[in-house]
């Protein structure tokens, strides 16, 4: 697991199957309903400058989809908050496992109570100055760690003044994982439900 803290790699740990130690936050989490629909690009860049599309993402007041790669090829997460459901569908054998949905649709910011800058004396929660992060303005929050008596830099967030969600987050290791192509719509319905002809299964097929 990266850290406990981070806000973009929740939606991370619904999007990047290749991923899947992306953690989630717990408790104390506004409800779906507060969430601006939105769809974008989900970019993973290496501390060597190299980036690459990881998967996309579409947003709902209703819930998330996302769209990755996984061992069975394209897979798509479907988080229903009104539902309390998720569904994993493998498209190449329409095939669906659905799960409860357990944890927020969005975490809380680094100032909210649920967060771990508050719940945690462990870590230190700056904020900076206002920038543009791909192409939008956000917050840059400073995030530091006491590990054994010791100050540690433990990542870097960029909060979406809108959409109140991280869009970018580079960690200690120079990893940063971004949104790109962001675009504030609603979203059709159609993309948070089952399509017509998949199975239902019990366990991810082999």
């Amino acid at each position: 697991m990266r850290n406990t803290l981070s806000l973009l790699s929740f939606f991370c740990s619904l999007i990047l199957f290749t991923l899947s130690t992306s953690p989630t936050l717990a408790e104390n989490t506004p409800p779906a309903s507060d969430l601006i629909p939105f769809s974008a690009d989900v970019m993973q860049q290496s501390h060597q400058g190299r980036a690459a599309k990881q998967g996309s993402i579409r947003v709902s007041p209703w819930g998330v989809r996302s769209e990755g790669q996984g061992q069975q090829g394209a897979q798509i997460l479907i988080a229903r908050s009104d539902l309390e459901k998720q569904w994993i569908l493998i498209p190449a054998q329409k095939h669906y496992l659905e799960f409860p949905l357990s944890g927020p649709i969005r975490p809380p910011l680094p100032h909210e109570a649920g967060s771990p800058c508050k719940q945690d004396r462990s870590y230190r929660c700056t904020p900076l100055r206002h920038e543009m992060a791909s192409g939008r303005l956000t917050q840059r929050w400073r995030i530091d760690r006491i590990i054994k008596g010791q100050l540690h830099r433990h990542a870097t967030l960029w909060i979406d003044e809108q959409l109140k969600i991280a869009i970018r987050e580079r960690y200690k290791d120079g990893t940063t994982i971004y949104l790109s192509s962001i675009k504030t719509a609603d979203q059709p319905m159609k993309f948070f439900e089952i399509p017509t002809g998949y199975k239902k299964v019990e366990k991810k097929p082999e």
